[in-house]
């Protein structure tokens, strides 16, 4: 899109709507690109809008999704913001993590795994925090790169505060601890979660009854008290999995912030690990009738297709110790709002 150039909704599809809004693709354009409409219907929106806006067009990195220009569009009540935006073919990481149509291998996880933790070793460096890293805010592109975005919750570290709101997704933030600072290392522990959900291939916390919002979403407080009260020590990392693979997750999701690994410090682990000859293919293949989630391949070493089992309950700490069977229904996203506190 050219710098000036009207933006003209009528002539994008909207592939995407949420708690900030929507976005539309204008897909006759070459390249494509994607619009994402902010309405300001009050000041917490307007500060979204205003952090996505100043974060994304200072940060230049691979895996970091690029704004391309923003304009204000007419709108009677209230303002109404423009951002244009690079298109990602493949939308959401949660659309091929939690769709049963997807097979790909754990070569595919440390790849992913590398490619974010290595946009939050930059931005960290920029002395900025993401605070609300999951799959819905991990971009897929056409070449199976991830991209992170949705930068409304960006904070910068130089001036943040002892906590005292909540920002972000619930079930990807960390055990409330009272009298901390925000810390980089919040996005460690969201990540190591997200690489956790890579390989189990469901929802993190998912099957524990008690950590179930009445919403449908996650019950952080009720989490929060259970670590504190130290009834959940920990979250064990995938059992099927290499050593290195679970050191890591063990690693990022430590409880205690200060115990947690910086991203420059997992993003070199990461790439040593994937230097190493592997057999196992990196993007992802679709399979067309299949309806259960398989196992990333590899995941013990060998290239069989194995269904993941999502019937049988865990119970905490352990939450990923269960049995594989042969079928399994698809599991269905959900679409988990971030909580915009300021």
């Amino acid at each position: 899109m050219n710098e000036g150039e009207k933006i003209d909704l009528s002539k994008g599809k909207v592939i995407g709507n949420g708690g900030f809004g929507m976005v539309h693709l204008f897909e006759q354009n070459n390249p494509p690109y994607v619009v994402k409409v902010i309405p300001c219907v009050d000041e917490k929106r307007v500060r979204y809008y205003e952090q996505e806006w100043a974060a994304m067009t200072s940060l230049k990195h691979t895996n970091i999704v690029r704004a391309f220009r923003t304009a204000a569009l007419p709108h009677d009540n209230h303002p109404m913001f423009a951002i244009v935006m690079e298109y990602c073919l493949y939308g959401s990481l949660e659309k091929i993590v939690f769709g049963s149509r997807w097979v790909y291998t754990m070569r595919t996880v440390t790849c992913w795994a590398e490619q974010i933790f290595g946009a939050l070793e930059y931005l960290h460096g920029t002395h900025g925090i993401h605070r609300d890293i999951k799959p819905q805010n991990i971009l897929v592109s056409e070449d199976f790169t991830l991209k992170l975005g949705d930068f409304g919750c960006v904070k910068e570290t130089r001036f943040s505060q002892t906590t005292g709101t909540l920002i972000g997704t619930e079930r990807y933030m960390n055990p409330l601890e009272n009298g901390k600072k925000i810390s980089h290392k919040n996005d460690v522990y969201s990540m190591g979660l997200v690489m956790w959900e890579m390989i189990e291939r469901r929802r993190v916390w998912s099957t524990i009854e008690q950590y179930r919002a009445t919403n449908g979403g996650f019950n952080l407080e009720v989490f929060s008290n259970d670590v504190k009260k130290k009834k959940l020590k920990n979250v064990q990392p995938p059992p099927l999995c290499g050593s290195e693979i679970k050191k890591i997750v063990e690693e990022c999701t430590r409880f205690k912030q200060s115990s947690r690994p910086t991203a420059s410090d997992v993003y070199q682990q990461l790439r040593a690990l994937n230097e190493m000859a592997s057999p196992h293919f990196f993007a992802p293949k679709p399979v067309d009738n299949q309806s259960v989630c398989i196992r990333p391949i590899g995941f013990n070493d060998g290239i069989d297709k194995v269904a993941i089992d999502e019937h049988e309950g865990l119970t905490p700490p352990p939450i990923s110790t269960f049995s594989v069977y042969p079928q399994q229904a698809e599991v269905v996203p959900m679409l988990e709002e971030p909580l915009l506190c300021y």
